[in-house]
């Protein structure tokens, strides 16, 4: 069984939950799509037309979503190919605002040196010109996610806020993480005006997301709320970095 949408001129929203999150996908034709996730780098078959995209797939007109303006991934940053994987949804989705991401199977060992996973051939387009807002959820600082953070921070023009949501067991950690997020306030960081959040883990919206999805009136039905005020929150302004009370 798969999930085909063929013609739906209105759908603003596919949102994948459970189950149907490794339904092989095929989007046709969704002109006024502008919110979809959670796509799966390690399980999803995903086509976009006759257009089936792969860790290596070279993306064209004919295989992009424009409309889209809210994405959500599930990703293990451990892994090179879900990194690749992961490129390709992006450029797949080249206006992308703001991106979700749930960071899955952290605990696993990298299977290429962290220096390599981002050393991409051409740049994407969301990350360069239209993302403002990254999400990465079930964070544990481990190198592969920062090297990722380190990129998004180095390439990301238009990030006003980049979100860091622990994982729940690196409560006891947040202190040595604090630490690592040293190394993304550099004055290379490509936006002028960004800020960093270090939060506490998210509380499970699983059930209520479906209800969240329906309703217009949310914006971004992606987002959760958090049992903690942040760890920390650093601003730079003027191409300085500021920690905030």
């Amino acid at each position: 069984m798969d999930l085909a949408v063929m013609d739906v001129p209105c759908l603003e929203r596919l949102i994948l939950h459970g189950n149907s999150v490794n339904l092989p996908l095929r989007i046709i034709r969704a002109p006024e799509l502008k919110v979809h996730g959670y796509l799966d780098t390690k399980a999803h078959r995903f086509q976009i037309g006759d257009n089936v995209i792969k860790a290596d797939t070279e993306v064209s007109p004919s295989s992009e979503v424009p409309s889209v303006k809210i994405l959500a991934v599930e990703v293990n940053l451990h892994i090179f190919k879900e990194v690749q994987m992961l490129c390709s949804f992006l450029r797949c989705f080249p206006n992308i605002e703001i991106l979700h991401l749930e960071s899955a199977g952290a605990d696993e060992p990298s299977d290429k040196p962290d220096a390599e996973f981002f050393q991409l051939p051409s740049p994407i387009e969301c990350v360069q010109s239209h993302i403002k807002e990254v999400f990465l959820n079930e964070f544990q600082g481990h190198q592969c996610e920062m090297a990722f953070l380190k990129y998004l921070c180095r390439r990301a023009n238009q990030m006003q806020k980049l979100t860091l949501v622990l994982r729940g067991t690196m409560l006891d950690s947040v202190d040595k993480i604090k630490v690592q997020l040293d190394d993304l306030v550099l004055p290379s960081v490509a936006s002028e005006a960004c800020t960093v959040l270090l939060l506490g883990p998210a509380v499970d919206l699983y059930w209520s997301s479906f209800y969240r999805a329906s309703d217009l009136s949310i914006h971004d039905p992606f987002l959760s709320d958090h049992e903690n005020e942040p760890f920390i929150s650093l601003k730079r302004e003027n191409k300085m970095w500021i920690e905030q009370t």
